[in-house]
This record gives C-alpha cells, sequence and structure tokens, in this order.
C-alpha cells in the first residue's frame, strides 16, 4: 500500500498512520505499530455539521486503544480506558462508537513503523 491510498477496511494489524472519516464529520488519527494503537479524534469543523459536533474526553489528544476491523459503511469502536475513572467501581473501559465511515485512507507507506 502506499500514501494516500483509499481502503475499504482497516485492521488492527496493518502498521501505519491513517485517517478515518466518519459521517458526523469527525476525523480520527489512528496510529498504529507492532505494539499498540492511538487514536486521535478532531470533532467536526465544517459548517453545518460543527454546530452539531458532540466534544468527547480527549479530543485532540492521542488516546491508546483496541478496536476490530473498521469498514467504509459501518460504524466503528475504539475500547480505552479513561485515566480519571482509576477509582470507579466496576469501571472496566469505555467505547467510542462512530457514526458510519465515510473514508479510511493511509497517510504512510506499509513500511511506516505506526509512529507513537
Amino acid at each position: 500500500m502506499n500514501a494516500g491510498d483509499f481502503l475499504e477496511r482497516l485492521d488492527a494489524t496493518d502498521l501505519g498512520s491513517f485517517i478515518v472519516t466518519t459521517e458526523s464529520g469527525s476525523i480520527y488519527e489512528l496510529r498504529i505499530n507492532a505494539d499498540r494503537a492511538v487514536m486521535i479524534r478532531h470533532p467536526a469543523v465544517d459548517a453545518p455539521l460543527a454546530a452539531d459536533a458532540s466534544h468527547l474526553y480527549f479530543d485532540n489528544a492521542p488516546i491508546e486503544c483496541r478496536f476490530r476491523t473498521i469498514r467504509v459503511g459501518n460504524p466503528a469502536a475504539f475500547v480505552f480506558t479513561r485515566a480519571d475513572r482509576d477509582d470507579v467501581p466496576n469501571y472496566a473501559a469505555t467505547v467510542r462508537a462512530t457514526t458510519e465511515v465515510r473514508s479510511i485512507r493511509r497517510l504512510d507507506s506499509d513500511t511506516a513503523d505506526g509512529g507513537g
């Protein structure tokens, strides 16, 4: 795969950097290497979507996460642990579900280490 390629699906084993764009206009940067995946969510900034954009925990900041295969045309889900929930009884993890994925684009070649 080459930088700039659009993909139909993205697996946690696909190493590199990617941009996932959703129906709501949010953009998810993903950096995947052999050890971990890091997600950065950027809420919608373009009108008219920006007026309805949700502001979520750690927007615009890196969050180490796990995910299953992401497919264009389906919502994606990211699982992560929030540091501010350490003292909450029975807290296991947070699941961030997206609106329908509109596109997945590779930012680097498949020889990259995924950053992070």
